[in-house]
């Protein structure tokens, strides 16, 4: 919902940048990717909800956060004013496909801002330990911890 005559926040800007700063749409798997949303706040608003999906192609969704999934998240009243609030995806997630990031920006109950496939970025799947087969087929290829070990087997005789 989109409140036109009496809108309580605004979206401003929305990119995508690696860990310096700069501004990119193409990444490798290994590099932390960073969100960010800049916004104003035009009323005092409880609660100010920033969501980052990444979507596929036709807008479905592969993963979510918002920013009060942060401990360090400050809940509670946001002062009128512009923001910018990031949200950075760790290295090592990503396989080698292209997703869009969606936006949505809430003052719960009151005001919701939607932008879809705001932008698309692309990633090329990097390997893992000198391995690197082709994975273009998953959006998510995290690193995992495995542990395989070898079962005791009583010999008998």
């Amino acid at each position: 919902m989109i409140r036109r005559q009496d809108p309580t926040i605004r979206l401003k800007e929305v990119g995508v940048m690696d860990e310096s700063g700069v501004p990119r749409n193409t990444f490798n798997s290994d590099e932390p990717i960073q969100v960010f949303v800049g916004y104003e706040c035009l009323t005092m608003v409880d609660d100010l909800r920033v969501v980052v999906y990444l979507v596929d192609e036709e807008n479905q969704s592969i993963v979510a956060s918002q920013n009060v999934d942060d401990v360090n998240c400050e809940q509670g009243r946001t002062t009128p004013g512009a923001y910018v609030t990031k949200c950075t995806i760790p290295a090592d997630q990503m396989g080698g496909r292209r997703f869009y990031v969606t936006i949505h920006l809430l003052h719960p109950k009151v005001e919701h801002l939607i932008l879809n496939k705001a932008l698309a970025v692309d990633v090329a799947f990097q390997g893992y330990n000198g391995r690197h087969e082709s994975w273009n087929t998953t959006f998510l290829r995290p690193k995992l911890k495995w542990d395989t070990r070898e079962l005791s087997v009583e010999k008998k005789g």
